[in-house]
């Protein structure tokens, strides 16, 4: 569960409002891998407590029927950023690795930039996986949140459990490792023994 729950922060996306005019809400979106309906006790799970998204989902709008083509996280991620079937992507997989020259490509309008036309600051926290900066695409930063509308980004740029995973943060280029922060993700410590890479 501790794993899962790790996995959750790693994986949300955030989008966070300007302060400029108060009658516009702040609109967040959580998004977790590999989760269903029933995994979650505000919606009748009896087994796994899970108080904090319990909460969030009680005291906002809890979206049901977000559903995608794949069960895969790059697919539901490209999805749920641009509102189009994965299939129209050209990701040419449903999960890009590390080292894939494919990405998210500059021309997609994403919900990020959608909300920066209305004047809202942008930020997203946790896992991309919609394309790494790499040997076989020329070191792109057009791979990564900045490119896509996202102000801020602090998160892994592909899955933890990669050999290569980093927590990065946003900067001019938006590849630099947060200084502090640059031990593969897969090292980083656990409390679950029984946790592997």
């Amino acid at each position: 569960m501790k794993s899962a729950l790790f996995s959750a922060f790693l994986i949300s996306l955030a989008t966070v409002s300007a302060r400029e005019p108060l009658d516009r809400p702040n609109v967040v979106l959580i998004f977790l891998d590999d989760s269903g309906y029933g995994d979650y006790s505000h919606n009748g799970n009896p087994t796994i407590e899970t108080p904090a998204i319990s909460k969030i989902a009680n005291e906002g709008a809890n979206f049901t029927q977000f559903y995608v083509t794949t069960p895969a996280c790059s697919a539901s991620r490209y999805a749920l950023l641009t509102g189009r079937y994965p299939g129209h992507s050209g990701l040419g997989s449903w999960v890009i690795g590390p080292g894939a020259k494919q990405h998210l490509r500059t021309a997609e309008t994403t919900i990020a930039e959608g909300l920066k036309t209305r004047g809202y600051a942008t930020g997203m926290f946790g896992k991309w996986h919609l394309g790494s900066p790499n040997q076989k695409n020329g070191m792109t930063p057009d791979s990564l949140p900045l490119a896509h509308g996202f102000d801020a980004w602090i998160g892994t740029n592909v899955s933890h459990d990669y050999a290569d995973a980093k927590l990065l943060r946003s900067d001019p280029d938006g590849t630099n490792p947060i200084p502090g922060y640059s031990e593969l993700a897969r090292d980083l410590p656990s409390d679950d023994a029984t946790s592997t890479s």
